[in-house]
């Protein structure tokens, strides 16, 4: 045996990954995930940015919870506009937690950001704990780690 696998890893394009999540779906998915960071069932830290020549960004977003494993990456290069060329690329790899399987590799920047503005309040309002006040629901950091555990729910 070579200790290589011969499964192939299932890589969803542009294309196919906006179809894979469409918005309705998933503010159900964003709540869920909101009351699980919130309950200590899902880890996010906050997202590591690295400087790249030209201005540029590549930026880090890890998520898990007991079943599934994610890494967004994304290079941002503000440059690259001026010649036609997509500013934002990446992917998210989503593995099984369990036992660190790769499951599946996504286009990152055709992907939702966890869901259009309205359906992200309307998840919020969900969400939101009925004693506790406001929800910190707008600040940069909750909308990073929301993104990523809306995936981890919707690729259960």
């Amino acid at each position: 045996m070579t200790g290589r696998s011969t499964a192939v890893l299932p890589v969803f394009d542009a294309e196919a990954t906006a179809a894979l999540l469409p918005a309705a779906p998933l503010v159900d998915a964003v709540a869920d995930a909101m009351r699980a960071r919130r309950a200590g069932r899902l880890a996010a830290p906050e997202r590591g940015v690295l400087p790249l020549p030209e201005g540029g960004r590549y930026l880090v977003m890890p998520a898990a919870d007991e079943h599934l494993a994610l890494t967004k990456s994304l290079t941002v290069h503000p440059g690259r506009a001026a010649h036609g060329l997509p500013t934002i690329q990446g992917q998210v790899l989503v593995a099984d937690a369990r036992d660190g399987r790769p499951l599946m590799l996504l286009d990152a920047p055709s992907s939702p950001r966890a869901a259009p503005p309205p359906s992200r309040r309307s998840a919020c309002a969900y969400s939101r704990p009925r004693r506790s006040g406001r929800w910190p629901c707008w600040a940069p950091a909750r909308r990073r780690w929301r993104t990523r555990a809306c995936w981890l729910n919707w690729a259960r």
